[in-house]
Parts: structure tokens; C-alpha cells; sequence
């Protein structure tokens, strides 16, 4: 049996096998509790506007798999994984043109790369919270981060 809550209305559990070429399919709507054959099988929680979680296993075993599912924002993510592929690369042409005019005892290719070094910096900045608030989690009954999802990696 697993019980699935969420933060996050209209997330739904989704299985899929580990032996067969299948797709995700839909297990129940959570709030829920199901019967669940979980050997051999990977689950996530996905939701319209929710950041899809990482795959995770349940062990199987008699009793209630509890399911916590802390949903975080797919827009807030996408905004931070755009502000981060941005600014890194300013960032390190900032660098690089600093360095540079720095070498080359160039005070106005200095300054242009400080300001560069700057901008890219702070989107960074600002990408890196929405990176974490548009993160999912998945917690056991123990309070155990099961699956976790952070960052600009791909989901499953």
C-alpha cells in the first residue's frame, strides 16, 4: 500500500517499469492510497505547473509506503535554468576581458569586463533561488529525501 500527499494540487503518481520498454503511466491522484506492485517498477509525481519529480523506488514490504511530495514551481525553474545557462558564459567572457585588459594595460577593456563580470554574476544570483523553489522533493514516512530534484539536470 502507498499514500501519497502533495503540496501541490493535481499531482498525480506515475509508474513505470524497470524490466519493460513502457512509458509513464498514471497510478492515482493524490491525495491517495493504492496497492501498489512496486518490484522492478519506478515512480515520480508530476502536476500541471509542478516541476516533475526525480524517479524514486519504494521498497517492498507489508505495511503503508508514506509519500510526502513538496512541489516547487515549473516556471521558477525554468526562469533559473535560463538565467543560469546565461550567466555563466557572461560571467566568464567578463572574466576573460578583464583579465585581458588587465594584461594588456587596457583600462577600458578592464572596465568593460568588470561590468560583464558584473551582469553575469548576477544573474546567477538571481537564477540560483529559482533553482531552489522551483525544485520538487519526495520524502518517506521518515522524513528521508527519497528523490530530489535541484538544479538545470534533466528529469526522467
Amino acid at each position: 500500500m502507498v499514500h501519497v500527499a502533495t503540496s501541490h494540487a493535481g499531482t498525480w503518481l506515475e509508474q513505470k517499469s524497470t524490466l519493460d520498454a513502457t512509458g509513464w503511466e498514471r497510478v492515482c491522484a493524490a491525495p491517495c492510497d493504492r496497492e501498489i506492485i512496486v518490484q522492478g517498477i519506478l515512480l515520480r509525481a508530476t502536476a500541471p505547473g509542478m516541476t516533475t519529480s526525480n524517479a524514486f523506488r519504494v521498497q517492498p514490504g507489508p505495511g503503508v509506503a508514506l509519500v510526502k511530495v513538496e512541489g516547487g514551481s515549473s516556471s521558477l525553474r525554468l526562469l533559473g535554468v535560463i538565467g543560469l545557462a546565461g550567466g555563466l558564459p557572461i560571467a566568464f567572457t567578463g572574466m576573460t576581458l578583464f583579465g585581458y585588459g588587465t594584461y594588456k594595460h587596457e583600462d577600458g577593456l578592464r572596465t568593460a569586463g568588470a561590468v560583464t563580470l558584473g551582469i553575469g554574476a548576477v544573474a546567477v544570483l538571481i537564477a540560483l533561488p529559482m533553482l531552489m523553489m522551483g525544485g520538487t522533493d519526495v520524502r518517506d514516512g521518515n522524513d528521508t529525501m527519497i528523490a530530489l530534484l535541484r538544479g538545470p539536470g534533466p528529469t526522467l
